[in-house]
């Protein structure tokens, strides 16, 4: 027969401890039994766990770091400085492919340089204002993904862009790396602007003409400051506009 044994409990104090009075191959099949059950259920636990973390990092990965609400911005800007030039649907289609990397790049950089300088450190309400717009500020505080995690990804989308942009580039002109340097460098220029009240600024050249040209370039031959001027209006709205 089996009995608990005066509410004796494991060492974690959570699971009953099975007391096996007879000393036969019944009471250690019974005792087995409960051993296999309780770890059964333990390694089950953990593998969900596992899945939860899993899923996490995957939708911080695709969707909180790279913060799409931008996308459409960048892809009306992109789709202008073509149209500006003439070009064709196939390259102007591979320039937004290159966009939509552009800003998964610099938004997953933002998180990891709003980290490495302090603006995500220490208590909530120190940490750099939030946007109820964006959905991925502070991730990285909030231990969804770690600090190396979030370059790894701002990288991956640097190098995707970079590869849609040499296909590019052999298909209509070289100067498409001008626009795609410029649109690049605006990520960490906006993190440094944080602290100099010039975030705006590159806010303004990424999604004005930079995005412009890069449209602009996926035509050969292009004619890159005409779309930059173009660009002007949009760029004021998405730059200065964004962040009042």
């Amino acid at each position: 027969a089996l009995a608990y044994g005066n509410g004796n409990t494991s060492k974690s104090g959570k699971i009953p401890r099975v007391w096996v009075r007879d000393a036969g191959d019944m009471g250690e099949r019974a005792n087995k039994s409960d051993y296999g059950d309780r770890k059964g259920t333990e390694v089950h636990i953990g593998e969900q766990r596992m899945t939860t973390v899993l899923r996490a990092k995957i939708i911080a990965y695709t969707i909180f770091l790279p913060r799409w609400f931008a996308w459409p911005a960048a892809v009306l800007v992109v789709t202008l400085g073509g149209l500006v030039v003439g070009t064709s649907l196939y390259p102007l289609v591979l320039a937004n492919i290159i966009a939509t990397f552009i800003v998964a790049f610099a938004h997953a950089y933002n998180s990891w340089a709003d980290w490495v300088s302090g603006l995500d450190q220490g208590p909530p309400e120190e940490r750099s204002r939030p946007k109820p717009y964006t959905s991925g500020q502070n991730l990285i505080a909030r231990g969804v993904v770690t600090q190396n995690e979030t370059l790894v990804v701002a990288l991956v989308y640097l190098a995707a862009s970079a590869g849609i942009t040499g296909l590019l580039a052999g298909q209509t002109t070289t100067w498409v790396w001008l626009p795609w340097l410029v649109a690049v460098a605006c990520a960490p220029l906006y993190s440094w602007g944080k602290f100099n009240y010039t975030n705006e600024t590159w806010l303004f050249l990424g999604f004005g003409p930079a995005a412009a040209m890069l449209g602009a370039a996926s035509a050969p031959g292009p004619d890159l400051w005409r779309a930059a001027l173009a660009s002007l209006p949009l760029g004021i709205l998405f730059g200065y506009g964004a962040e009042l």
